[in-house]
């Protein structure tokens, strides 16, 4: 399914050609040891997906991976560098995320370039509730999608500012900003049957990185501020 992969990140180069990313949480086929393996660059999805880093990423000799997120970046907040790029890599998490959060809502704004790494760092030291707290009163935007190393599982989330839309088929979970595009995807490429839903703001979508059921646990994040949606 790594094909897949690669394809959803080439069509979505309307969506962001100044960086791209992706990381892999692979699994050795014979020790079943973990490892993360990620490479970003200043460069479209096409240019990227040539490079025999990515390939190392998404196509692994040996091992398998269990978790596959990847990511275009339109520069809003920081520098076109390579460490500006997505993913962010931190001890708890590693994730990546879309939309503009003011500096006002992330302490460690200071001590980074962009506001996407402030985020996931703050994700990482103060936890997901904490931070989501200040990033509401602020009226911060985001979708995000991060990996738990301790507890082996991808994590989707949300708010009103921002899409996502999933597509569950047996064992497997392919992601998107874009409905549209990924339904369109899918039905060129893929045999399988697939069940598609657009993430409802404000919810915690957990998979487990060992099943990826086609029923990820849901939990809802409270609300700091009156809710409200864009027209």
């Amino acid at each position: 399914e790594a094909e897949g992969f690669g394809g959803l990140l080439y069509h979505s180069m309307d969506r962001g050609i100044d960086s791209t990313g992706a990381f892999g949480v692979q699994e050795d086929t014979k020790t079943n040891k973990r490892t993360i393996l990620y490479h970003k660059d200043t460069l479209s999805p096409a240019d990227f997906l040539d490079t025999e880093q990515a390939a190392q990423v998404i196509f692994p000799k040996e091992r398998k991976n269990t978790v596959l997120i990847g990511h275009n970046r339109w520069a809003t907040v920081g520098d076109v560098t390579k460490k500006n790029a997505h993913p962010f890599v931190f001890p708890q998490i590693v994730g990546v995320h879309n939309g503009t959060i003011p500096a006002i809502s992330l302490k460690h704004s200071p001590d980074h370039e962009t506001d996407s790494e402030a985020f996931i760092r703050a994700v990482n030291d103060d936890g997901l509730d904490e931070t989501l707290e200040r990033v509401d009163k602020s009226g911060g935007a985001f979708t995000l999608a991060y990996y738990d190393k301790a507890k082996h599982t991808a994590n989707l989330i949300r708010n009103y500012q921002r899409p996502f839309a999933i597509a569950m088929s047996s064992g497997i979970v392919y992601g998107a900003s874009e409905m549209e595009m990924l339904r369109w995807y899918l039905d060129r490429v893929s045999k399988r049957t697939f069940t598609f839903k657009e993430l409802e703001p404000w919810v915690l979508y957990t998979f487990s990185a060992d099943t990826f059921s086609e029923k990820p646990k849901e939990r809802a994040i409270k609300r700091y501020i009156a809710s409200y949606t864009v027209g």
